[in-house]
């Protein structure tokens, strides 16, 4: 322990620093977000309609066909192994920027300022694509249920704004709508399970790929191989496992943004982990029982191509087994997930943005909360600032390739924008995950050796560990065929990751140079009041 002057208040820097009780440090609003408010913000940052109509077909078409279900079962298994050190990490360190901090407290000051600018890039990037992804199904369901034609970036830009409104206001507000609408996505998606399982997948379907070539299943029942955990590790024809493992992990990432939410957060202590747990758990059940009935609807030899559907993959199935009416609702709905799934992200990226400004690694004005709302308003507006300049990059982009109307959509929304973006945030937060698990068994071992745990602060960390760099590998073997062929930013993303851990670690180590005394507070403010 020591002591340094900040500004005019003498504080002793410990290994954290208690804010609860400190006038000169803008806090958020206390007791604003329960359980529930925090399990919403987590399952609606992974998008289940998204995640489902957006990673299934590309897995089944070529990644691993019929055991597509058992990789989400496998990546279950992995995720929950990795909160597992995670939730204890919760339980002592109640922070708003969680991998900023948690880095921080386990591998040291430099990985933590690196880690913070890892978290708030990965974030942004991802609201934007979902941006992208929610344009991309706005322009094709309004010119086909409405035969109106609508440029995709006008609803990126509608969707923009309306996040932006909700999150300046109140976090309560924006959690509350992101509750309805994951509900409602979910609920259709569960129609169509429990329509496909009690009809015993018996029905025969047909589709047709964009070159006119026919795809049918002829009703063979419930695919039981597509649960063997073995099959997840068997690529079909052409493609590869890699890319089926990766789309699973993929459709997870948002999960692990429930310390973001400690310090608004009613008992953080049991809320942060509960919710952690629940929507990790939940989410893995889902998404291995949804992706395994849509396997079974079309299994066959027509499975493979059936991936090329895209979203006919669920669309199909919803019209035979349940209704036509459901399918127009669920063509809604994706677009509605995508825009919650936006704002789950928006308010992530706040949340880093704003601790980091708080601490003054950043413009203090980031740091500052709303006077009547006590929200995190100018890093809300900072962060809608970044994701608007994406989305115009990306529009400007679109807009030089040309194109009919379909095209500029497909590769500047979806090719460009949505995977792209949505790359660039997994493997960022892969590598967020692995700084973690790391971090865990070192800190309990230097800080709390008293509550270490060989299974829960040692073995389990290491486990997760060691799975997600095979992951980032998957990830990063496989790139090229996981953007769809697109080319433009996707060479350099393995670059990108890496110059931005190197810049924040060097950006640290000049701090440390030149400011000790705000390198001693960097990313070791927690709020024990909560």
């Amino acid at each position: 322990m020591f002591r340094v002057n900040w500004g005019s208040h003498l504080t002793e820097v410990r290994e954290s620093i208690d804010i609860s009780q400190r006038d000169d440090v803008d806090k958020l609003k206390a007791n604003a977000v329960g359980l529930g408010g925090v399990l919403f913000a987590c399952l609606a940052g992974a998008a289940p309609i998204t995640a489902m109509l957006g990673n299934v077909p590309f897995a089944v078409a070529a990644g691993n066909g019929i055991g597509t279900p058992a990789g989400f079962y496998f990546a279950t298994i992995v995720l929950t192994i990795f909160s597992v050190g995670y939730v204890a990490m919760c339980r002592k360190i109640t922070a708003v920027g969680g991998f900023y901090a948690f880095i921080s407290h386990g591998l040291g000051r430099m990985m933590g300022v690196a880690s913070g600018l890892v978290g708030a890039i990965a974030y942004m990037s991802i609201e934007a694509a979902l941006l992208g992804g929610m344009a991309y199904f706005a322009q094709i369901t309004f010119e086909q249920r409405l035969g109106v034609v609508v440029p995709w970036p006008v609803f990126a830009l509608i969707g923009l704004v309306l996040i932006t409104i909700m999150t300046f206001l109140d976090v309560d507000l924006s959690l509350k709508v992101l509750g309805v609408l994951m509900a409602a996505e979910v609920a259709i998606l569960l129609l169509m399970d429990f329509g496909i399982l009690f009809n015993g997948a018996s029905k025969d379907l047909s589709g047709l790929l964009a070159d006119g070539t026919a795809v049918k299943a002829t009703g063979d029942g419930i695919a039981g191989s597509a649960l063997n955990l073995a099959n997840a590790f068997k690529g079909v024809p052409g493609g590869a496992a890699a890319i089926g493992i990766f789309m699973a992990f993929w459709s997870w990432v948002g999960f692990e943004a429930a310390p973001n939410y400690a310090e608004e957060s009613r008992d953080p202590v049991r809320n942060v982990p509960r919710a952690t747990y629940v929507s990790v758990i939940s989410l893995g059940v889902f998404y291995t029982f949804t992706s395994w009935m849509v396997v079974s609807a079309w299994q066959g030899k027509d499975l493979q191509a059936a991936g090329n559907l895209g979203p006919d993959l669920f669309y199909i199935p919803t019209s035979e087994y349940v209704g036509k009416f459901f399918t127009k609702l669920m063509q809604w709905l994706i677009i509605t997930g995508s825009f919650a799934c936006g704002t789950a992200f928006h308010n992530a990226a706040t949340r880093y943005w704003y601790a980091m400004g708080r601490e003054g690694l950043l413009p203090r004005a980031l740091g500052k909360t709303h006077p009547k709302h006590r929200s995190a308003h100018n890093a809300s507006l900072f962060q809608s600032a970044l994701a608007l300049i994406v989305v115009v990059i990306y529009m400007i982009g679109g807009a030089v390739d040309g194109g009919s109307t379909q095209a500029w959509t497909f590769n500047a929304a979806y090719l460009g924008l949505y995977t792209q973006g949505a790359l660039v945030a997994t493997y960022l937060i892969l590598i967020l995950q692995t700084l973690v698990s790391i971090s865990i068994p070192l800190w309990f071992r230097k800080n709390h050796l008293a509550d270490s745990h060989i299974w829960k602060t040692t073995v389990a960390p290491i486990v997760a560990a060691i799975a997600q760099v095979v992951v980032i590998y998957l990830l990063l073997s496989k790139l090229t065929v996981l953007s769809g062929g697109s080319k433009g930013f996707v060479p350099f993303i393995p670059w990108f990751g890496l110059a931005v851990v190197g810049g924040g670690v060097a950006f640290a180590a000049y701090i440390r140079s030149a400011k000790p005394e705000l390198y001693d507070r960097l990313g070791r403010f927690v709020n024990s009041g909560v």
